[in-house]
């Protein structure tokens, strides 16, 4: 087994997938919002996932984030008193390594599912017994492109609808090109224009239940807008 791999008594936690079979009482993921600014070709992503430990003892968890390729890990941060949290970025081929490590532990073939992906990893900490605790992380990376075209990808499992933890999503966009159309090509989205090159973009309660990885695509004008309309927020 890779040294990489959370060694036994520890839990893993996989938020965009559904909960991770464990003996005893296990951790729960009660809530996981995505808050997601894109500026021009840069799409910084911040996630806050609301655990609560119903047993009562504190327990060890890890948290793996799947993530497409090229973040940068801008920052983590737990509500706990243990010690300091890190969050590591860690390839495809290692997060292969440990998506298989623990599907041969815990029998969940579903992980395999993000096998083509990087992981960030947090660092381990106590979640408080009888308690619920915060975890929250942000990256930052520059978007594909495809002439004007920008696509935004966050990672979900096929297997969501399955957990129990509820999803919010919200997209913050700013662009100096006019932006033609925003959508989404998985979920049902509201769109809300505050200028040529601004949007709100929010995935209703009822279609963040719709399982899989939720994709957003922007299609920009090639038309830069004058600066009157340039800092439109």
């Amino acid at each position: 087994v890779p040294p990489s791999v959370p060694p036994d008594g520890v839990q893993v936690i996989v938020p965009p997938a559904r909960h991770r079979p464990w003996d005893g009482a296990p951790v729960q993921v009660q809530s996981i919002a995505a808050r997601v600014t894109i500026e021009e070709q840069v799409g910084i992503t911040n996630l806050e996932l609301m655990l609560h430990n119903p047993s009562g003892r504190p327990q060890e968890c890890q948290v793996l984030i799947p993530v497409p390729d090229g973040v940068t890990v801008r920052s983590f941060q737990y509500d706990g008193t243990g010690p300091e949290p890190t969050a590591t970025l860690l390839p495809r081929e290692e997060a292969r390594r440990i998506y298989s490590a623990i599907v041969n532990r815990a029998k969940d073939p579903g992980l395999l599912e993000f096998a083509g992906l990087n992981v960030i990893r947090s660092s381990v900490f106590p979640v408080p017994a009888g308690a619920r605790q915060a975890v929250r992380i942000t990256y930052e990376q520059v978007l594909p492109a495809d002439a004007g075209r920008v696509d935004y990808l966050l990672p979900r499992s096929e297997s969501l609808a399955a957990g129990t933890a509820a999803w919010s999503i919200s997209v913050s966009v700013k662009s100096a090109r006019t932006i033609a159309t925003a959508y989404s090509p998985t979920h049902e989205v509201a769109v809300e224009r505050s200028g040529a090159g601004a949007l709100s973009i929010r995935v209703p309660d009822r279609a963040a239940t719709t399982p899989g990885p939720f994709r957003l695509s922007l299609d920009r004008k090639s038309t830069r807008l004058n600066s009157s309309h340039a800092n439109i927020s």
